[in-house]
Parts: C-alpha cells; structure tokens; sequence
C-alpha cells in the first residue's frame, strides 16, 4: 500500500441469496445493523452479480442511512457447495437453477486513495462471512454482524494486490438530513414558543366560540296539540216529541138506531 500507514477500520460484509431467501445481506457492520439501512448494502452492490476478475475488486463510495460518507472494496463469486460442509466443488444454485452470486467485501468509514488494495483484507473478510453463510442457508436467520479489523494492519504482500475498480454508485445522492446544532435549537426557541402559544390560543378561542353560539341557540317550545273535529257526527239521544204541536185526531161516532 506503498507505506501508508493511516489506520482504517474495515467491516466484512456479505449480501447473497439461498434456495429459499432471495437477495439480502447475510454479514454487516454493527454500525449498519443498528440504524435503519436494512437494504443498503443490497441497494448498493446487486448490480454487481456477476464474478469479477481474481486480481480485481469492486470499489464505490456511497452514504448510508443517517447521511455518514462510506466506502465498499468488494468482489463477486460463485457460492459453492464447499460453503454448506458439502464436499463437491460445485457451484450453488437457486430453486431456478441459476447460480448464487457471493458478494463479499468490506466496509470502510474512511477513502482509500491508492488504486489496488491487498488480497489478504478480502481474504481475511472471507474466513468471517463464510463462517455464517452456511448457517443463513440453512435457516435464512437474522443478519450477523461482522467484526471489524485494521485494514492495513498486515504486512502487505505486493505479490497479492489486487487492482480497484472504481464505480460511480446508484446511492451516490446524500440523503436530505436537517441536524439542529444546541445553537440552532437556542435560537429557534422563542420562535417556536411563540408558534406554539398562537395554536394554543386559536383552539382556545374556537372552543369557546363553539360553546358560545350553542348557548345562543332558541329553545324550542312544544308544538300545541289541536282536536281536530270528526269526519262523522256523533249520535245524540232523540227528543221526546212536542206535544203541543200534536194534533188530536178526532173518530167519528156510532149513531145509536
């Protein structure tokens, strides 16, 4: 790495697939783990799944999810069946008999300005992912986090570098995140107060505006019942006849012979 000794903290990552889990990270960072950045790294490197050059490696810069610069030195293979304890040498396919792609790599907090990198990081990434591989086949459990290491801490073999590739990412765009300093939130704070007492006022004043016109509303009186007359009269009991309109009725008499 032609001398340089800057410390970089590397994360093995890996993102695969099995035969009944599509595409998702299997191995990542704590730091990736813990905040919500679930397909990050799935985002960021499932272009890639075709196997690169032995002597090469992938290298894009992006940002993950709280807005932070990282950087990913990767390269793709085959799965094999060696990786699940099976003897043979074969590669591993999916249910639609295609081959896995194995994208393995690390992660890095800090650039990396030289052109190739040493075998031995991506080789020592690969003790670690592969370890879990197995286990994710078998179960497709939650992912496992990796564990970081010095990425320059070993003497470097000139005979094992490998060239970077450098790639323009997908996620390149920094995500939009506002961060309000203790300043920030000082100064905005009578502002703020004030925004706050002017809603507290308006939903005051609208209650008891309510409660007004309810109270102003006229009380309705009951609706006065009429008897409404029969379509039929009602029999009454008959008068005696008059007798002073009554005419006597005189027969005339039998004439003694």
């Amino acid at each position: 790495m032609n001398g340089n000794t800057n410390k970089i903290e590397a994360a093995p990552f890996l993102v695969s697939s099995s035969q009944q889990q599509d595409y998702t990270k299997i191995v990542a960072p704590d730091f990736i783990c813990r905040t919500n950045s679930s397909t990050l790294l799935k985002s960021a490197v499932s272009r890639f799944n075709q196997p690169t050059q032995p002597n090469q490696a992938i290298y894009i810069e992006t940002f993950d999810s709280q807005g932070e610069r990282i950087f990913l030195v990767f390269r793709t293979t085959w799965a094999s069946k060696k990786y699940i304890d099976e003897q043979e040498d074969e590669i591993l396919k999916d249910q639609g008999n295609r081959p896995i792609a194995f994208i393995e790599g690390l992660v890095l907090q800090k650039a990396i300005t030289d052109n190739v990198v040493s075998s031995q990081n991506l080789d020592e990434a690969h003790k670690q992912v592969v370890e879990h591989y197995k286990d994710f086949w078998q179960s497709s459990q939650l992912v496992k986090k990796s564990k970081d290491f010095d990425f320059f801490k070993k003497e470097i073999d000139s005979s094992k570098n490998i060239i970077l590739l450098k790639q323009s990412s997908l996620l390149i765009e920094k995500p939009n995140i506002v961060t309000l300093t203790p300043a920030d939130i000082h100064q905005r704070s009578p502002v703020l107060l004030i925004t706050i007492l002017v809603i507290i006022t308006i939903v005051v004043f609208g209650l008891w505006k309510s409660q007004l016109l309810f109270n102003q509303q006229p009380t309705l009186s009951p609706i006065p019942t009429q008897t409404i007359p029969s379509q039929f009269p009602t029999s009454s009991p008959q008068k005696p006849p008059d007798s002073s309109l009554q005419t006597p009725i005189n027969f005339p008499l039998k004439r003694k012979i």
